[in-house]
């Protein structure tokens, strides 16, 4: 994301590509900062109740830490391959290490306490899970496609790639979604926690799926069409914010789309920051930024 001259052309584009929906506020970045570059490939944003932004740098086996105060560290090795990551409701972070096909649990400082989940409750190992979520009752949610077993089919334990559901400490795992679903990539709840949303990133769309009071998962439906999905996040007023090819796609609840985002280095993954929607941390693949949004 090289951005330098982009912040200058970011209003003109967003109110060019949303010139349909100006009855609502629009958002226009007014601040763009790089906080890491020449990464190998950024993903899993999170950040840390501290206010550290934490994210990885998959194949150099690295999470790095960023604060305004405290600049860019290491915050801990992953030979793992740590991928997403995800507050858990006792303020530990969980991991999807998509090399050791797990999920596992750190404190704050990044060391390392236990594994939560690698084998199902029939004897078989994950695929490779990749990004998670929590459900408002605590409820862990992941998505366990295989591509970090991709080179390597042998491997493939699971007869087919699904969303998993599991209690935070890795108990009570359960397969959430069907054959509808191909290639599971990122999700999260939308606000009150009564809808999932899903990237299929083999069928180029995301479901939408309803949550029943057991934590169990309704039957997809399709919320929208994408191309190259990766990330996506929901804000407090239910607009859902989607890493594609070449930016962020912002859309309603409805699934019509607000406008796009461009980065002209891509996009990987995506959190919200320290004033919701109004911060978001962006990785690519070679880089992660800081972007500050305002609704005009």
């Amino acid at each position: 994301m090289r951005f330098q001259a982009l912040a200058l052309l970011l209003g003109a584009s967003l109110f060019s590509s949303c010139a349909l929906f100006r009855s609502e506020p629009m958002p226009v970045v007014t601040s763009d900062l790089l906080i890491a570059k020449d990464l190998k490939w950024g993903e899993g944003p999170c950040l840390l109740p501290d206010g550290r932004l934490i994210f990885a740098d998959i194949p150099a086996k690295r999470v790095l830490s960023w604060s305004a105060t405290q600049g860019l560290q290491t915050w801990r090795n992953s030979d793992g391959l740590a991928n997403g990551h995800a507050l858990a409701p006792d303020g530990s972070v969980l991991a999807c290490e998509e090399g050791s096909r797990r999920i596992v649990q750190t404190d704050t400082q990044g060391k390392l306490l236990k594994v939560i989940a690698e084998i199902d409750t029939e004897g078989h190992h994950l695929n490779s899970p990749n990004d998670l979520c929590f459900s408002p009752s605590g409820r862990l949610y992941f998505s366990d496609p295989t591509f970090g077993i991709h080179n390597r089919p042998e491997l493939k334990q699971q007869p087919m790639n699904s969303v998993f559901s599991c209690n935070p400490d890795g108990s009570e795992l359960r397969r959430e979604t069907g054959a509808e679903m191909k290639l599971p990539n990122g999700l999260a709840f939308a606000p009150g926690g009564k809808l999932l949303y899903v990237i299929d990133s083999a069928l180029g769309q995301v479901l939408s799926y309803e949550l029943y009071p057991n934590g169990s998962l309704g039957r997809g439906r399709l919320f929208c069409k994408v191309v190259g999905a990766d990330g996506i996040r929901v804000d407090s007023r239910g607009r859902v914010y989607i890493t594609e090819k070449g930016g962020i796609t912002l859309r309603w609840a409805s699934g019509v789309e607000i406008c796009r985002i461009p980065l002209a280095d891509g996009c990987s993954n995506l959190c919200f920051g320290d004033d919701i929607p109004s911060v978001i941390y962006v990785t690519s693949p070679s880089s992660c930024r800081r972007l500050e949004l305002q609704w005009r």
